[in-house]
C-alpha cells in the first residue's frame, strides 16, 4: 500500500503551482481593494498619502513574529554568519536553471534539524531599506491615480509593469529572452492598448490623462520593485522570510515617512485630517487585507515563480475589474465596446502563454531561443557575470 499522505502530497506540489495560486488570490484581493479605495475617496476622504502611510505602517504587525516564530527568535539571539552560498549568482542563465530545478519542492519542505538555516537579519534589514522607498512611491502613485481614473483603466495600465519587468529582468539577468515570453509581452501590451482605447469612463470630475500617467509611473515602479526583490532574495524564504521583510518595511515606513505629511499639508497637496470611525474601519480593512496580506502573498509569489510570471499574472485584474464594475453597477454590458472584450481576452491569453513557457521551459528551450541569440548570450554571460559580481561585492563592502 502506498505511504502517500495528504501532507506529503502537499509537500510535493511544485513551487510555481503554489505561486500561480497565490497570484490568482492577489488578483481578487487587489481589485476588491481598489474598489474600496475609490469608495473611501467618494466619501470625501481624498487622502492618498494618509492611506498609503497607514496601510504600509500596518506591515509592522509582522514583527510580532519575532516573539511567536521560534526560528526567528533563535536567529535573533544566536550569532549567525552568512555563508558564501548567499552570494547572488547573477548570470542570465542562472535564473532559469533555478526555475526548473528548485521547482520540485515547496518552501514548506522540512529541513534536517541539524542543518537549520537561521534568518539573515542583516540581509533582511538591508533589503527592507532598499524596498521601502520603491514600495512607498509605487503605492502612492497608484493611490493618487485612483482619484482621477476608473478602476478598470487603472488596472489595465498598471498591467504594463510586465513590460518594465521584462526589460529590467533581461538587463540584470533575472529573466532570459525567449520568443514565447516576448510574444506574451506583446499580446499583453496589445490587450492593454485595446482596453485603454475603448474605455473612456472615469470618476466624476476626473482627469483621465493625469490618472493614466500616474498609473504608468506606478507600473514602472512596480517593475523595478519586483526585480529588486528577486535580486536581493536569491535564496527565497530560507534566510529572508517575506513576512519579516515586510515587517521591517512597515517599521521603516512609520519612522521615516511621517514628515511628508507636513510637506503635503503646507504645499496644499493634502491637508492633515483624521478620518471618522467609518472611514477608519474601511482603511483598517483595506490595510490588513488589501495591503498587508495581499502584498505579502504577492512578494512570495515572486520568489516562488518569476517577476515576469507575476506581473503578467496580475494582468488578470483587467477582466476581473470589468466583471466587478458590472456586478456593482458601475458599468453596463451594453456600454462596453467589443474592443474592450477582445483586449481582456488578449490579456488572459498572455497570462496563459507566459506560464506555459515557464512550466515547459525544458522542452521549449531549443526552439524558444534562436541560435543567434544563444551565441550573443554566451558572450554577454561572461562579461555580465564578472561585472555583476564585482558590483555586488562593492555594495556589500560599503555596508
Amino acid at each position: 500500500m502506498s505511504d502517500v499522505t495528504p501532507s506529503s502530497m502537499i509537500l510535493r506540489v511544485p513551487k510555481k503551482a503554489i505561486g500561480v495560486c497565490l497570484i490568482i488570490g492577489v488578483v481578487v484581493i487587489w481589485v476588491a481593494s481598489a474598489e474600496l479605495i475609490q469608495a473611501i475617496f467618494d466619501n470625501k476622504f481624498k487622502k492618498p498619502l494618509f492611506l498609503t502611510y497607514f496601510s504600509n505602517t500596518l506591515f509592522s504587525i509582522y514583527l510580532l513574529g519575532l516573539v511567536i516564530v521560534p526560528r526567528w527568535r533563535r536567529s535573533l539571539f544566536k550569532k549567525y554568519k552568512s555563508s558564501t552560498s548567499t552570494t547572488v549568482e547573477n548570470s542570465p542563465e542562472g535564473s532559469n536553471s533555478d526555475i526548473s530545478e528548485e521547482d520540485q519542492t515547496t518552501p514548506f519542505q522540512q529541513q534536517p534539524p541539524v542543518a537549520e538555516q537561521l534568518v539573515d537579519f542583516r540581509l533582511t534589514i538591508k533589503t527592507a531599506f532598499i524596498v521601502c522607498p520603491l514600495w512607498l512611491l509605487a503605492n502612492l502613485t497608484y493611490n493618487y491615480s485612483l482619484l482621477y481614473t476608473s478602476v478598470s483603466s487603472n488596472t489595465v495600465i498598471n498591467s504594463t509593469s510586465s513590460l518594465f519587468t521584462f526589460i529590467i529582468g533581461l538587463f540584470v539577468g533575472i529573466d532570459s529572452f525567449s520568443l514565447s515570453r516576448f510574444l506574451a509581452i506583446g499580446v499583453c501590451i496589445g490587450g492593454v492598448a485595446m482596453v485603454t482605447y475603448s474605455d473612456e469612463q472615469g470618476p466624476d470630475g476626473s482627469f483621465p490623462l493625469l490618472g493614466n500617467m500616474l498609473t504608468l509611473a506606478a507600473a514602472f515602479l512596480y517593475g523595478v520593485y519586483t526585480t529588486v526583490l528577486k535580486v536581493f532574495i536569491p535564496e527565497g524564504e530560507t534566510i529572508v522570510p517575506t513576512p519579516l521583510l515586510f515587517g521591517f518595511v512597515g517599521f521603516i515606513n512609520s519612522i521615516l515617512v511621517w514628515p511628508l505629511f507636513f510637506v503635503a499639508h503646507f504645499s496644499g497637496v493634502e491637508t492633515i485630517e483624521l478620518p471618522d470611525w467609518k472611514v477608519f474601519l474601511a482603511l483598517l480593512l483595506n490595510g490588513l487585507i488589501g495591503t498587508v496580506l495581499s502584498d505579502t502573498l504577492w512578494a512570495l509569489s515572486v520568489i516562488l515563480t518569476s517577476p515576469i510570471v507575476v506581473t503578467i499574472g496580475l494582468s488578470l485584474t483587467i477582466p476581473f475589474a470589468l466583471v466587478t464594475d458590472i456586478v456593482i453597477g458601475k458599468k453596463f454590458i451594453t456600454q462596453i465596446k467589443a474592443l474592450y472584450w477582445v483586449g481582456a481576452v488578449f490579456v488572459i491569453c498572455s497570462f496563459l502563454l507566459v506560464n506555459f513557457s515557464y512550466f515547459y521551459w525544458g522542452r521549449l528551450k531549443a526552439v524558444d531561443q534562436p541560435e543567434p541569440y544563444r551565441r550573443i548570450k554566451e558572450l554577454w554571460n561572461k562579461r555580465y557575470s564578472s561585472m555583476t559580481n564585482e558590483t555586488i561585492q562593492d555594495f556589500e563592502m560599503k555596508q
